[in-house]
């Protein structure tokens, strides 16, 4: 979620709230659908626009202010939170949560942390300011712009961040169960190889195998939107075991994920979907490749609005938090097509705003936290042929296409991510190489950064014979403390890459 588009992205939602709440109350459940408690899990929400969490009882629709928990305040440090995730403690009514802290470049004012939340949670609902049990920050943490978080069953803490890393376009930060404070990662996923590019959300199988969605082309990144999957265990740049991407996919704008306990996969997709409102996509468990979903929730019965945050239930009943309409709705496993939600949380009594992340209560990890990964890991994932709870029917992998590369100039970028860091009134810059790695002339065309500090020298338009390789300077100057992040879109006659090769480039000074 870079400055340049988070922002502007949470700027048109805010815009968009006021509308999307009338049209919300088209979709809402008649009586016939009243909730039970029988129906719904405990539901928590963390709300980017409200700087809070909020915690709904069992069968609630939001409308009763009594069964809804707010966790808000200054003394919870909130500063722009996107993720949820939830571990059990042992302890009887004790409730603990870790929720992702973006900070400063999703709208806050603090820096980027994982926060760690020790609460019992009181009947009759209400508003209550809680101080973090731990902290996790500091320049050690590898944090940078932390979008999703997962725990595994020993309670370590695995953190998506879809800015920096060893390339730049994103990691996977690992934490032992306790961590606090300035801690180094014990484990980190980062590099070319990962294909990373903007990743967004996290999910673990029970085996501790590692699944991540690609925001990718649909975030200004440069590769396609994906899944990508690791082998538990994954450390360093290292290429994932399976790479769900491609346009039978269906994938659009992937952030949420999750998992149920056969394994198969559930998406949500931010845009897409039969009226562009998004969609929930489902792929059966070892997917890899340009598979189509098996089951897709999709449509305006399903009063979908920008999903973001997704859940399972012990059942397979799917969860989903809608960025634009406030709302949760929760459809009934095994769903697929344009189907109306069994149940659903909005209403302004429900304290929803900007919905990003959502999670249940994971009455499945019991394994006593440890200080160290103790999954040994595997080489790849063993597909199942059968998925399992949700009635979703498998279908067999689609084996991905080779696309033949015509002749001519071919042009190669690096890197494509570039960061800058200066004091105020202080100057530095770095280069970006471009490189024809074709066999024909190129004609290449590097514009100036649109965004000060940044200015470039060395590029405008120019021809690069076979082999040949040109240097861009790109030069930060900044005025005063703070980040700032542009992207050039540079483009070339490659017809491989007719929509340019978009270079990052973000600055910091302190």
């Amino acid at each position: 979620m870079k400055e340049s588009r988070g922002k502007a992205r949470i700027g048109a939602t805010v815009i968009a709230v006021g509308v999307a709440l009338a049209i919300m109350a088209a979709f809402r459940m008649s009586s016939s659908h009243a909730l039970t408690a029988a129906e719904t899990s405990q539901t928590f929400v963390v709300d980017l626009g409200g700087n809070s969490v909020t915690i709904y009882a069992p069968g609630s629709d939001g409308t009763d202010p009594s069964t809804v928990t707010t966790v808000s305040g200054q003394n919870t440090g909130f500063e722009a939170p996107v993720a949820i995730a939830i571990a059990p403690t042992g302890i009887a009514g004790l409730t603990r949560f870790y929720t992702t802290i973006c900070g400063k470049v999703c709208g806050g004012t603090g820096p980027a942390s994982v926060n760690r939340y020790d609460f019992y949670i009181p009947d009759g609902g209400g508003t209550f300011d809680v101080d973090p049990a731990a902290v996790i920050k500091g320049d050690d943490t590898g944090l940078d712009e932390p979008i999703g978080v997962a725990l595994d069953s020993s309670g370590n803490i695995y953190v998506a961040n879809d800015f920096g890393g060893e390339s730049g376009l994103g990691s996977v930060t690992v934490y032992p169960f306790g961590s606090n404070g300035n801690v180094t990662p014990i484990t980190k996923i980062t590099g070319g190889k990962t294909g990373f590019d903007f990743p967004t959300g996290i999910a673990l199988d029970s085996s501790r195998n590692i699944y991540v969605t690609n925001c990718g082309v649909d975030c200004n990144g440069s590769n396609a939107r994906s899944v990508e999957i690791f082998a538990a265990g994954s450390s360093g740049n290292v290429r994932p075991t399976a790479t769900i991407t491609g346009g039978q996919t269906d994938l659009a704008f992937p952030f949420g994920i999750a998992l149920d306990s056969g394994g198969n996969i559930y998406v949500a997709n931010e845009i897409g979907g039969e009226n562009g409102l998004g969609s929930v996509t489902m792929y059966p468990a070892g997917s890899n490749g340009n598979v189509a979903p098996t089951a897709t929730i999709a449509g305006h019965m399903t009063a979908l609005d920008s999903p973001t945050g997704i859940a399972l239930d012990a059942d397979a009943n799917i969860y989903v938090a809608n960025l634009n309409s406030n709302s949760v709705t929760v459809y009934a496993a095994g769903t697929d097509g344009n189907i109306a939600p069994t149940a659903t949380i909005a209403g302004k009594d429900s304290g929803i705003d900007m919905p990003y992340g959502i999670a249940l209560p994971a009455a499945s990890i019991t394994a006593t936290p440890t200080a160290s990964i103790s999954a040994t890991p595997t080489p790849s994932i063993s597909p199942t042929a059968t998925a399992t709870s949700t009635g979703v029917t498998p279908t067999a992998t689609a084996t991905p296409t080779a696309t033949p590369t015509p002749g001519g100039g071919r042009i190669e970028v690096s890197p494509k991510t570039l960061n800058l860091k200066a004091a105020p009134s202080a100057m530095v810059s770095g280069t970006v190489t471009i490189t024809n790695v074709g066999s024909g002339p190129l004609n290449v065309t590097v514009p100036a950064p649109k965004d000060p500090p940044f200015t470039e020298t060395g590029g405008g338009s120019f021809e690069l014979n076979s082999g040949a390789q040109d240097d861009v300077t790109i030069v930060y100057s900044p005025t005063k403390k703070g980040s700032t992040s542009s992207t050039i879109t540079i483009t070339s006659d490659d017809p491989t890459k007719k929509n340019g090769v978009k270079v990052k480039i973000k600055g910091k000074a302190k």
